[in-house]
Parts: structure tokens; sequence; C-alpha cells
């Protein structure tokens, strides 16, 4: 992002951008973020990638779109916080989430939780470093819809159970 109206002055002039991107969509290069906040609009935005350019303190959230989290490498502090990707789609289509790139710590019970009424839920993780308690937990309730909760690992990826300093 730029100061609009820095630039303005700059030139002894005004200054509007309009965006041809609509909102839920991105760019190619996608969303860059910083904080939990630009993080969890991305999200409510429905933004098909995002890029994290620093460590966070994840809140929990919950992910119903298609989306690809690109961590660049920052470190992720789920901490005994919740990643709940949820499955809504009354379409019963595949819900498809990435996260890459990332270092992530976390003590709950699942870091990120697969939830799906509607359709699967397919999660790939690539080129992570995990470091806590579950990395993953799914509903295993025979009483709901069977679909399917799929985990897959791509790149080089590491999981340690134990406890972690942050």
């Amino acid at each position: 992002a730029f100061n609009q109206a820095a630039i303005a002055r700059a030139f002894g002039t005004s200054l509007r951008v309009n965006s041809s991107v609509a909102q839920g969509t991105s760019v190619a290069q996608g969303t860059n973020v910083t904080t939990w906040d630009e993080f969890a609009n991305a999200i409510k935005n429905r933004d098909k990638v995002i890029n994290i350019n620093h460590d966070l303190d994840l809140e929990g959230i919950s992910i119903d779109y298609d989306v690809t989290i690109n961590a660049n490498g920052n470190n992720l502090y789920a901490n005994d916080n919740v990643v709940s990707i949820t499955n809504h789609n009354s379409s019963s289509a595949d819900l498809n989430v990435t996260v890459e790139n990332a270092n992530i710590y976390g003590t709950s019970t699942g870091t990120f939780s697969l939830y799906g009424n509607d359709g699967n839920v397919n999660l790939t993780l690539d080129n992570i470093k995990f470091t806590g308690g579950t990395l993953v937990w799914t509903n295993t309730d025979s009483l709901l819809p069977e679909h399917e909760y799929n985990l897959t690992f791509k790149g080089d990826n590491t999981v340690t159970a134990g406890e972690y300093n942050n």
C-alpha cells in the first residue's frame, strides 16, 4: 500500500485510485499482510492468495473457501488457538486450503481442525515446520455426513511433538 495523500502533495494535485480487483479475489501475487488484523481481513475478504511477511500470533479463525497462505518462512504462533477449516459449500464441492513456507507453533489439540458437513476438506502443507501439540484434528463423528478430511504433505516438512518457547 502507498500513501495516496503524500504522493498527491508531492505532485501538487489530488489522487484517486480505482481498483479493478473485485472483492474476494486478489491479484496473482496475492495480498500482503504483516499483522493479525490484516490477515483476518484478508480471510474475511476471501482473498485467494495471502502472503504473510512477518511473524504472526494467530488467533482463532475459520476458513471456508479455497485459499493459499504463503508464510514466506515466517513464524506462525497458534499457541492454543485453532484454525478451523470448514466446508459449508452447499454444492458439496471440495474445500482446498494450502499453507506453505511456514514455521508453525501450536499447543492446542488441533492447530488445524477440519470440518465438513457439505463436502470434502483438503489441507495441503507445503514446506512447513511444526512444533507443538496436535497439528491436525478432524471430526470423526459417525452421525455426520460422510466426507473426507485429507491432509497432504508436499515439499520438505518437519513435525515435532513437544513444547516450544516463543
